[in-house]
């Protein structure tokens, strides 16, 4: 159904038939420009870059917010996630996500852990916003 509008140059050929050439032409010329500037919107939209799942998350940044009982557990994007890290990491380590290994989250830390650039923060981990869930993370 949504590929309909990709056929409206041609089903605005029909003005031809049902109104003289000068108003027809102006007619479609507006059919035309409209269609071209879907045409052109589709092409920008599927050139974005990704923004939702497991390719989303490579390279990202986050920031550790737990380490109950030797399990790590890092916000990325907003959002809490179980990972497992190469090297020991501190409460509060920037880390960078390397890879997934189904519901969990291979990161490496990042920086010396002492200091914040801001960089951490434009990626998503939202450093302020340590009381949005409980220290145990999400049960």
């Amino acid at each position: 159904m949504c590929h309909l509008v990709l056929l409206l140059p041609l089903f605005g050929l029909t003005v031809f038939w049902l109104w003289p050439p000068a108003v027809a032409v102006s007619v479609y010329l507006v059919v035309l420009f409209l269609s071209a500037s879907v045409y052109y919107l589709a092409l920008v939209a599927m050139r974005l870059p990704l923004t939702a799942g497991r390719e989303a998350l490579a390279g990202a940044r986050g920031k550790v917010v737990s380490l109950d009982s030797g399990e790590l557990r890092v916000r990325v994007q907003s959002e809490v996630w179980r990972a497992s890290a190469s090297e020991k990491v501190n409460l509060g380590d920037p880390v960078e996500v390397q890879g997934i290994d189904g519901l969990t989250l291979k990161v490496k830390r990042i920086g010396d852990g002492a200091q914040s650039n801001g960089a951490d923060q434009q990626r998503g981990s939202f450093e302020g916003r340590h009381d949005a869930y409980p220290a145990g993370g999400l049960s």
